[in-house]
């Protein structure tokens, strides 16, 4: 029936999450200790500004509707065993582990079999910029006298980060002075994970082995879109904007040292250490206009069409593994063996 003067639309979704996981564990003892730790964080949400089917929307000024999602998740989880042992078999292992998971939709659309008219500026936003933080960290000590002495550091995270984002219009006719359509994704992953080992013995065999990996995922899809659609705009643009800026920081680093000395007979130490990191985004990223149903679309635009698709991923990873190992027989023979490793792949 008409709309009243200066009378414009505000439809906005916000959600804001955060989430502190921290885990912590430790033992200690005279010849066995294993310690060990473990976060797990899961988020999904559904954040959505929509105008759902068959609505008709009439407003003398602007029109706007805004979905906006953070997802923040920081976890910390570290453990450390340590062992003197001096009757018998010196073991401590100490392992901690991190699984994160982000399950996000954030969407401002004008849905099917809407009619929608607006003196001012139709407005569509959607945005996500979830965050994952990962750290973990594991330190095993041991040491045996008169007997052997074994320690074993790992550390574990798992990230995973699905993100769709969407700004549109569905099988609606929409009249407006401009039409700005604009979904944007920049989902991020920091993973850090340590280990370390440290063994001695002054009779036998000392090993030290440490580990520490990460694996993160990364997957997007940022749409704006127009489909099925008649479109006019009376005065200005048809902009259509879709933005991925997907990052992933990984550091994983590990030090293992073996000390074996001292004793008359054969003398052994070994020391392993590797880090790893697996990296993978995966993005879709479009800005379009598209017809679907074999009907005729019209699109009039009074100033510049403008579709603009942008995907920028960022993969950063650093790994570092360390071995270190020393041996020392009084009459006997003495073997050192160490060995280290590191390496990422990013896709």
């Amino acid at each position: 029936t008409g709309a009243h003067a200066n009378q414009g639309v505000l439809l906005s979704a916000t959600d804001r999450t955060d989430i502190l996981s921290v885990a912590g564990g430790a033992a200690i003892s005279s010849e066995t200790g294993i310690g060990g730790a473990i976060t797990v964080s899961i988020v999904e949400n559904d954040v959505i500004a929509e105008a759902q089917g068959n609505n008709t929307i009439n407003a003398e000024d602007a029109i706007t509707l805004d979905a906006d999602s953070a997802s923040d998740i920081h976890s910390i989880a570290i453990s450390v065993a340590g062992v003197v042992a001096t009757d018998g078999l010196g073991f401590a292992a100490a392992g901690s582990g991190s699984g994160n998971t982000i399950t996000n939709t954030s969407r401002a659309r004008i849905g099917a079999g809407s009619t929608v008219t607006a003196g001012g500026a139709l407005t569509l936003s959607a945005e996500d910029t979830s965050d994952i933080r990962a750290d973990a960290g594991g330190a095993a000590l041991a040491f045996g006298s008169d007997n052997s002495a074994i320690a074993i550091g790992a550390s574990v995270a798992i990230n995973i980060v699905n993100t769709t984002v969407e700004a549109g219009i569905a099988d609606s006719m929409v009249v407006a002075e401009s039409v700005d359509a604009s979904a944007n994704g920049s989902p991020t992953v920091e993973a850090l994970t340590v280990a370390g080992a440290v063994s001695g013995s002054d009779d036998s065999v000392a090993f030290g082995g440490a580990g520490s990996g990460s694996g993160n995922y990364v997957t997007s899809t940022i749409e704006a879109i127009v489909v099925d659609s008649d479109v006019t705009t009376t005065a200005g643009d048809l902009t259509l904007t879709a933005v991925d800026n997907s990052t992933i920081n990984a550091d994983a680093g590990s030090g293992a040292i073996a000390i074996a000395a001292g004793g008359d007979s054969t003398q052994t130490a070994a020391a392993v250490g590797a880090a790893a990191a697996y990296n993978e985004v995966s993005s879709t990223t479009r800005a379009a206009i598209e017809d679907t149903d074999d009907s005729l679309d019209t699109i009039i635009v009074a100033g510049d069409a403008v579709l603009d698709a942008r995907s920028t991923t960022n993969i950063r990873a650093f790994t570092l593994g360390l071995a270190g190992s020393l041996s020392a027989s009084s009459g006997g023979t003495s073997i050192s063996l160490a060995g280290a490793g590191s390496g990422s792949g990013n896709y």
